[in-house]
């Protein structure tokens, strides 16, 4: 398949423009016909007459007319030529020239990978003369020894750390992707992300806190504990959203820590105003609203006013 070649400023050009639909829709089907035919421009006469969805013939005539007034069909012996098309187009010898190329570099590539894979099957051969696989000889092979006297021997030297006695039997990484998946369905449930999946990036996450050591109990009561934080739930002063993803859970190992370590939930404590004071005037903290975050435990019998500067 061939191309013809239109700018983006084509149907800007000024004899372009003064084409009606009909002319343009004839000028751009020689332009397709001359590409795919190699034609170098030529349009024979009575080619207008088979062109697609082209008016009737009293309208091709004059539509025709009008291309050669504007310059853009040549009248020539047998047909016309199209104004300097292989000044934009390339010329029937050189597309040919190049679909020849592209030929005998596939074949090149071909008898390549022939002759490659007939070295790996080692059944086959190659003919550079013929450039056909014709069969050979098998070469036999020593087969060496399963297991090698070297590898045994390092294997039995070598020591192997032991496994923990709950998994001795189990691979790490199948021991920490049903746990992984323990923890992802436990997280579900609790958050509703009921169609939330366990992509790589998620199981990745779960996985490194569970090497570190935490045990998959333990990420599930810092996922539980998350209630008692007020700016993971979205409830503190200043908080836009609810930060319940499981990537920001487990983040690391001091977030997992202070979540299951959250028994209690926290409650905010908003400082008043208070009023300014002279004798103190470099204090930055007055007329300054303040946020403090304490354990309900800790604010028991505590009033606002013991906040105040």
């Amino acid at each position: 398949m061939s191309w013809a070649k239109l700018d983006d400023q084509f149907p800007y050009c000024v004899k372009v423009a003064a084409l009606t639909d009909a002319e343009f829709r004839l000028h751009v089907s020689a332009l397709c016909h001359c590409a795919a035919q190699l034609t170098d421009g030529f349009i024979a006469e009575h080619m207008p007459n088979v062109f697609p969805r082209c008016p009737g013939r009293g309208s091709i005539c004059n539509a025709i007319l009008h291309l050669e007034s504007v310059n853009l069909w040549e009248r020539v012996a047998g047909g016309w030529m199209v104004h300097d098309y292989l000044q934009w187009n390339p010329s029937a010898e050189s597309v040919k020239a190049k679909k020849a190329a592209r030929a005998a570099a596939g074949a090149r590539g071909g008898a390549a990978k022939r002759k490659q894979t007939s070295k790996q099957s080692g059944s086959n051969c190659f003919d550079d003369a013929s450039g056909l696989l014709v069969t050979c000889s098998k070469q036999k092979r020593t087969p060496s020894p399963s297991p090698s006297p070297r590898s045994s021997s390092i294997d039995e030297d070598t020591p192997k750390p032991p496994l923990p006695d709950d998994a001795s039997d189990v691979p790490p990484a199948t021991r920490f992707a049903s746990d992984a998946r323990k923890v992802f369905e436990a997280w579900k449930l609790d958050t509703g992300h009921a169609r939330s999946t366990l992509d790589r990036k998620r199981q990745a996450r779960i996985e490194a806190r569970l090497r570190e050591g935490f045990t998959a109990d333990e990420l599930i009561l810092a996922i539980t504990h998350r209630r008692n934080d007020p700016w993971l739930m979205g409830t503190a002063e200043g908080a836009t959203r609810v930060f319940d993803g499981i990537e920001t859970l487990l983040r690391d190992a001091s977030q997992v820590e202070r979540l299951r370590d959250l028994e209690k939930p926290l409650q905010t404590v908003r400082r008043g105003p208070g009023p300014v004071q002279k004798d103190r005037p470099n204090n930055p903290c007055f007329g300054v609203q303040d946020l403090r975050i304490v354990r309900s435990s800790d604010s028991a019998g505590v009033s606002l006013d013991d906040f105040a500067f």
